[in-house]
């Protein structure tokens, strides 16, 4: 394997991150200063608000926050906002942001406050507790968890992976520092308001992106490469490396970047041997659907489950690059054997475990299909950069609109002459190639009618003959 690399990159409006394992593109990340979720925007995941209970919903399971500069979100979780009254003041902090398929939606808040550190996460309560990803000997794990002790008097700490890669000073130090801007902005009692802005791009970044252990981070400008460079020497030494990229070329071109978001986005993802994923996003997830077309195997059978093995790989690696989140459906081929269903499944969750966000995948709920939830929160790659599609009617739903239109008008007007149906050129190319449509309009109007090309679409009786 070759050593994780963590690239960055910006411009004016943008920040930009790829997480690279062996020269593959598995995870990205978007920063940009306008928007929902942009660094001009104080309502981002991790930021910390003191807030006024304006409403509780019980029918919805849900409660609406103020936040003070015409700001609110709400909060669903029921054991969340237990003890909840209208008109109390709660510290909340984003935890998630509304798909771009559901803009009516608000930010999701949540009562728990968590801040989030290269080594350690820290938030309400009091103890140490070590994550199941953290892989050190037990001798630096009982090391770090001594070190804690005093700060978990206080909070609560979670020794994260990366805490193997550094001393227990320096993570002790981290906890201390994380700790204490939690206690202060729990100890706030002012009116809905701001207490703690969301981590700056840099440190969101260098946080949540860069692998646990060494790893190489790739910095494409003067500036940006000052700002890693002051805030990697604040923080607990876990063997990143900085290295400033020098060439002309464009650092995401030069690497695959750009070529992997292009894929990322198309509408069909291709799979190695044939195949394809298609990927659409839904108001609470998102539809993964294996297709065949294009695949030769030696027999159906193990086409099938080849197909599905490389599916299975591809689909665990999409939701995390793509940061798809909430309900995800993977609709796999169907298979007869229970032990190739075991294999997929397998393949499925060995993809998922890499993947740093928390995610559960179900059982099978029928024939190939397989639910995994993940947790939510900015916004998914297709969220950011592509233009929510909206429904728009057909081309026949139109043009037959309009013959409509044309029986009304030739029912008021009484001038004589030809009935014209102006439209756009799709539109009006419909109903030049449906004769009969326009024969049976000519003979219940008694109008010759006519099809012209522009705009506005409408429809009207025509004196000039």
């Amino acid at each position: 394997m070759t050593r994780p690399e963590l690239l960055l990159t910006e411009s004016p409006g943008e920040m930009r991150a790829a997480l690279l394992e062996d020269d593959r593109v598995v995870e990205l990340g978007h920063w940009r200063s306008t928007g929902p979720g942009g660094s001009d925007d104080p309502v981002r995941p991790g930021a910390i608000f003191r807030a006024r209970v304006t409403a509780i919903d019980g029918g919805k399971g849900i409660c609406r926050l103020d936040l003070g500069d015409g700001l609110d979100a709400i909060m669903p979780d029921r054991q969340d906002r237990r003890g909840f009254t209208e008109g109390a003041l709660v510290t909340v902090q984003i935890a998630a942001l509304p798909s771009a398929h559901d803009p009516d939606k608000k930010p999701v808040a949540r009562r728990r406050l968590v801040l989030e550190g290269r080594t350690v996460t820290v938030e309400t309560g009091r103890r140490v507790t070590v994550s199941p990803r953290f892989d050190g000997d037990d001798g630096h794990e009982a090391a770090l968890v001594s070190a804690l002790d005093p700060v978990g008097a206080r909070v609560r700490v979670t020794v994260e992976a990366a805490a193997a890669h550094a001393t227990p000073e320096a993570v002790r130090a981290e906890a201390q520092a994380l700790g204490g801007m939690l206690l202060t902005v729990t100890e706030d009692d002012s009116a809905p308001c701001l207490l703690l802005a969301a981590p700056d791009p840099v440190v969101d970044a260098l946080t949540r992106l860069a692998p646990a252990g060494p790893a190489t981070v790739t910095v494409e400008g003067r500036d940006l490469a000052r700002r890693v460079r002051h805030h990697l020497a604040q923080s607990p030494d876990t063997g990143l490396a900085l290295d400033a990229w020098t060439e002309r070329a464009d650092l995401f071109a030069e690497r695959g970047v750009d070529d992997a978001i292009d894929d990322a986005l198309a509408a069909e993802v291709d799979l190695p041997g044939g195949g394809s994923l298609g990927i659409d996003q839904t108001r609470g997830g998102a539809v993964i659907d294996v297709n065949q077309r294009g695949r030769d195997g030696a027999s159906l059978e193990t086409n099938r489950l080849s197909l599905n093995l490389a599916a299975a790989e591809h689909a665990a690696r999409q939701i995390r690059l793509q940061d798809l989140a909430g309900q995800i459906f993977i609709d796999f081929v169907g298979l007869k054997r229970a032990d190739d269903w075991d294999r997929v499944l397998a393949a499925l969750d060995a993809g998922l475990a890499r993947d740093p966000r928390p995610t559960r995948r179900h059982q099978v709920k029928a024939a190939g299909l397989v639910v995994v939830n993940r947790q939510r929160r900015g916004l998914s790659l297709r969220d950011r950069l592509l233009t929510p599609a909206r429904p728009q009617l057909s081309v026949e739903t139109r043009a037959l609109a309009l013959v409509r239109q044309g029986l009304r008008t030739a029912e008021t007007e009484r001038r004589p002459g030809p009935l014209v149906l102006r439209a756009p050129e799709a539109v009006a190319g419909w109903l030049d190639k449906a004769e009969a449509v326009c024969q049976r309009l000519s003979e219940q109007t008694g109008r010759p009618v006519r099809v012209e090309t522009g705009s506005p679409a409408g429809a009207h009786v025509s004196t000039g003959g």
